[in-house]
């Protein structure tokens, strides 16, 4: 349970610095400011991406933690929710390296000009149009899954009282 909790904390804090880093879920699909933006310092985009395929590695850990530590209280549901939020993790990873391809596209859009620059936007764009479709496919195991943890976690509390000070009252307002 511990290490869950370490997980859930983790994911939050390597999310919020891979964002102050530059990294953003959901943005717009300027690629010719992403190219530009990720040209001017390829490191910052580098670390970026290794900060969010760690997190993704942590969801995934945690789904197998909570897994090993709910899933006799539920079996259906726990299988659920660790395959759905392991899927959602291996989409997101697979989709970052398609999005690590920004950084050999970048490196190519500032020695070109014309034609073949118009064309390696449209790359950008294109991969940035993936990879939101994907994190919104992403998301729907992601709903599904926490839906599916989240009964568990209702009938589980309700089965063993919430309120371990007073056994037999669930819920004291």
């Amino acid at each position: 349970m511990r290490l869950s909790g370490f997980l859930f904390l983790f994911i939050i804090i390597t999310n919020i610095a891979s964002g102050i880093f530059g990294y953003k879920t959901l943005g717009d699909v300027d690629s010719d400011a992403q190219l530009q933006k990720i040209n001017n310092d390829p490191t910052k985009f580098k670390i970026s991406i290794v900060l969010i395929l760690i997190e993704h590695l942590s969801i995934i850990s945690l789904a197998v933690t909570l897994f090993i530590a709910f899933s006799p209280y539920n079996i259906i549901l726990g299988i659920v929710w660790c395959i759905l939020r392991t899927g959602e993790g291996l989409i997101q990873i697979y989709d970052k390296k398609n999005y690590w391809g920004l950084l050999n596209i970048a490196i190519k859009y500032s020695d070109t000009s014309g034609a073949e620059k118009d064309a390696l936007i449209d790359l950008g764009r294109s991969i940035l149009k993936t990879k939101t479709s994907r994190f919104t496919f992403a998301q729907i195991l992601f709903s599904i899954g926490t839906l599916a943890y989240s009964i568990l976690f209702v009938t589980y509390g309700i089965e063993h009282g919430l309120n371990r000070e007073r056994p037999g009252v669930i819920l004291q307002i």
